[in-house]
């Protein structure tokens, strides 16, 4: 085992925190503006003199200033996170998130949607029956046209959750569709209590399994600022794999993996890495002669596995099944391909924008999603169940018919478990990089996509550089001498 980081200088870490910080109070400023608020939003009482072109032309301005400054931020902290005596996980990760708590949603429609449907359930309709803005109230007019008339694609407990949220504020036009929020934190709440204990099972360090996972911008801009549901599935995704670690996990883990298949469907392509995870474990406590490779051949794996496959899978969808039954059924069944409808980066909708044929592409992608995880098992499972986990989560994200930013949070969250190394870490970042780019400059800024790309492009290899690379190493020495009172650079003398 390789010995420790070493603890960061005194204070080391407090400028990239105040960064991250200044960087997200900018961020959920030009929420404020005309840029990114519906027309019909009572936030545009909040700042009037904005609602103008140059209000919008500001708010653009601020959103491409904002999301390099975090992005710093996150990798400038990083030595001092994964570094004994570095910062609390949780001041890192409520400095950078208390600015976008209370403000609209950030580069996102889909709270608006959810608040509308949960004023349908209110008014006693079925949201799988009746669409967006056909019931007049508080959020109808808030509802992106494009999106207008459609029923909802999401299963029965993130109904029932988004009703609870928005009944809460009294379905206010503006604080239901902030409470929104409100299952998105406990998501995210779930991921950092429970990550670290995750991170020691799988033998990564917890601290880099914190900054990874949980400071990085995809959490902290989408799934806190943008208020997807997206983020109680990998919390309750979280929650099976530390309840498959403990001594009943073979019975109360694939509970937890049904409701978050309840909350969101492609919780479902964690049950692999869970039933091998709880197999693994189980065939721990036989000894450590069952765990020796000599002794275990592939086909004792894959036969020990039998059944913790099948307690996982019949829990799981029968905890699915029973949960939808009681409250809204399965209505979201007929609504599924409509979001495939809107222009992504995704592979599968890139080959229908260069004229391949939908049903062709997706095909395609389906073919692609069951090779990849095919392979990962063949090739992991069932000793590595959190590569099997982490492939099977980043493989349906990239093969689906539409690809968002903080889909590729569902195999980051839990990246540094897999252990893959530093390269893939640096991959990660750099396509993390690249999707912000293309969030805050293609869906919104509406930049061409060879500036996208040449943007993007740039800025992931300049900030891999400055994280991991050479050109890094001068300017963090400079910054954590400069903080902690040391003797700067030959000719700079210190404060």
């Amino acid at each position: 085992m390789s010995a420790p980081p070493p603890s960061p200088p005194a204070r080391s870490w407090v400028p990239a925190l105040i960064a991250g910080c200044l960087g997200s109070m900018l961020l959920g400023a030009a929420m404020f503006t005309p840029a990114f608020l519906p027309e019909a939003s009572p936030a545009q009482a909040v700042a009037p003199a904005l609602a103008n072109p140059a209000g919008t032309l500001a708010g653009r301005i601020a959103v491409i200033a904002a999301v390099p400054i975090m992005v710093a931020a996150w990798l400038g902290i990083r030595r001092a996170m994964i570094a004994p005596g570095g910062p609390s996980r949780w001041l890192v990760l409520a400095a950078w998130s208390a600015p976008l708590l209370l403000v609209p949603p950030v580069f996102s429609n889909d709270p608006y949607l959810y608040a509308d449907q949960a004023w349908i359930v209110q008014q006693g309709q079925n949201p799988y029956l009746v669409g967006l803005s056909a019931v007049p109230g508080p959020y109808a007019e808030q509802v992106d046209a494009f999106w207008r008339g459609s029923t909802a694609v999401y299963p029965a407990l993130n109904l029932a959750l988004i009703w609870l949220s928005a009944a809460v504020t009294g379905f206010h036009p503006y604080w239901g569709v902030i409470a929104m929020r409100l299952p998105a934190l406990a998501g995210v709440a779930l991921l950092g209590a429970l990550l670290p204990a995750l991170a020691r099972a799988a033998g990564a360090n917890p601290r880099h399994a914190a900054w990874l996972g949980l400071l990085n911008p995809l959490v902290i801009i989408h799934l806190v600022g943008g208020a997807h549901n997206d983020a109680l599935m990998i919390g309750l995704i979280a929650l099976a794999l530390w309840l498959g670690l403990g001594r009943h996990g073979l019975w109360l883990a694939p509970i937890a993996l049904g409701l978050a298949v309840a909350v969101k469907q492609p919780a479902a392509f964690a049950g692999l890495g869970l039933a091998f995870l709880i197999g693994e474990q189980r065939r721990g406590d036989l000894g450590a002669a069952a765990r020796d490779p000599q002794v275990r051949s592939r086909r004792a794996d894959l036969v020990g596995m039998t059944v913790p496959l099948a307690v996982t899978a019949a829990i799981s969808i029968g905890t699915f099944a029973l949960v939808s039954a009681a409250t809204f059924g399965f209505g979201w069944l007929t609504s599924l391909a409509l979001p495939g409808s809107v222009l992504s980066p995704a592979p599968v909708n890139l080959l229908v924008q260069f004229g391949v044929p939908a049903i062709v592409a997706s095909w395609l992608g389906r073919a692609a999603l069951v090779l990849i995880i095919a392979a990962a098992v063949w090739r992991y499972a069932p000793r590595n169940p959190w590569r099997v986990l982490v492939i099977s989560l980043f493989a349906v994200a990239l093969t689906g018919a539409v690809l968002h930013g903080w889909y590729l949070a569902w195999g980051t969250c839990f990246l540094a478990l897999a252990r893959f190394g530093r390269w893939a870490e640096r991959l990660a970042v750099g396509g993390l990089v690249m999707i912000l780019v293309y969030l805050s400059m293609a869906e919104y800024l509406g930049w061409i996509v060879l500036a996208q790309i040449a943007i993007g492009i740039g800025a992931a290899v300049i900030i891999d550089q400055l994280a991991y690379g050479r050109l890094g190493t001068p300017l963090r020495r400079l910054v954590a001498q400069r903080v902690a009172g040391a003797p700067g650079p030959k000719g700079m003398p210190s404060r």
